[in-house]
């Protein structure tokens, strides 16, 4: 496992946005999914498959896929009820990593260089571990995974809860209370922070929590 370094700001220009790669509507086990492509720029390009996270879809990886298209064939798929995909019965991580392992079966592209951010990132290690043969290496961005260090965590002052029975219960009384204007105002500051502002306040600090919290690791297999 090694950590990815991050590329320049000036890789992209200013306002710019980069255009969708294509996609199309695929009949996987009988429902629809949407897949979009990145066709490989060189030959000898490996399969990769890129997995978004909550509230994503397959665009999500438009940049980062034709940033690495010179080396990797590259598909993104949208999850069950996300972007474009049908909607499904469960919308575990379980059924999710199913039904990803279930594309790259179908796909016969495997084993694949498998991207996952946020809860894609969940769903990704979960498909390493279940099905190693259909990864060739694992690169997790931001991955939503258990907390190596709670203390470190924005919701660190509610995880005591759930040491206590019924703890859950707790926890949606405390959150039920909060207005949803202030649940969005804080949610948008823990996820965003401007570095420009003051380095002796609270922004300060939540900034650099937020630049700490985003990383990227690779894993690969040797055969």
């Amino acid at each position: 496992m090694k950590r990815a370094l991050l590329g320049a700001d000036d890789i992209f220009p200013a306002d710019r946005e980069s255009p969708h790669w294509p996609g199309r509507l695929e009949t996987l086990d009988g429902t629809r999914v949407f897949v979009r492509d990145t066709p490989a720029t060189a030959p000898g390009a490996e399969p990769a498959l890129y997995v978004h996270g909550l509230g994503g879809s397959s665009t999500n990886w438009t940049d980062l896929a034709g940033l690495l298209s010179g080396r990797l064939d590259g598909q993104a798929i949208d999850l069950p009820g996300f972007g474009r995909s049908e909607p499904a019965r469960r919308y575990t991580l379980a059924a999710f990593a199913d039904r990803v392992i279930r594309w790259i079966e179908h796909s016969g592209r495997g084993p694949v260089h498998l991207f996952g951010n946020s809860l894609g990132g969940a769903i990704s290690v979960r498909v390493a571990g279940t099905r190693p043969d259909l990864v060739r290496s694992l690169t997790l961005v931001s991955p939503a995974m258990p907390f190596l260090d709670p203390r470190r965590s924005s919701q660190s002052r509610v995880l005591p809860l759930l040491a206590i029975p019924r703890g859950d219960r707790l926890a949606t009384h405390f959150l039920n209370r909060i207005k949803p204007e202030d649940m969005a105002n804080q949610i948008i500051a823990t996820c965003f922070a401007d570095p420009r502002g003051s380095v002796s306040g609270g922004g300060w600090r939540r900034s650099r929590r937020s630049a700490s919290g985003t990383s990227s690791t690779t894993t690969s297999r040797h055969t």
